[in-house]
């Protein structure tokens, strides 16, 4: 059974709270149907930063208001948000960026943004695939 709590009721989270009798992606727990909000999404970082991308215990952690799936789903959206500075890209970072992709090139493999990314605190993993492809093409 599914749940739709309206965003003003969305129960607040306590995160060292054991899931007890909830949630989990059809098991028949309680969960929210409704937007996510700006607590949730720092609470995800959080733990995302703690544990990894251990989804299940980060839903178990969140008290089993949200699935597994969800938490995954929601985490991947806020990797592709823009980043929290509206700044253009300056050519500095352009300079840091070609240095970073450097070793997968000289070794033919594929780029790990992913990798890459904690070197670029406000910038998502494909922001820095679309800026190399941009650098690429003005190389050309």
């Amino acid at each position: 059974m599914r749940l739709h709590i309206p965003n003003a009721a969305a129960p607040s989270l306590d995160l060292h709270a054991p899931a007890g009798g909830g949630g989990g992606g059809g098991r028949g727990g309680a969960q929210i149907t409704c937007a996510w909000n700006a607590v949730e999404d720092a609470a995800i970082r959080r733990l995302v930063e703690k544990h990894g991308r251990q989804w299940t215990k980060i839903a178990e952690l969140l008290g089993g208001s949200r699935s597994h799936s969800s938490i995954k789903a929601r985490w991947r959206r806020l990797q592709t948000e823009p980043p929290a500075s509206d700044q253009p890209w300056s050519p500095e970072e352009d300079r840091r960026l070609t240095i970073e992709v450097q070793p997968y090139l000289s070794k033919g493999t594929y780029i790990a943004w992913i990798s890459i990314k904690s070197r670029f605190p406000g910038w998502s993993d494909t922001q820095l695939r679309q800026k190399w492809e941009t650098i690429c093409r003005k190389r050309q």
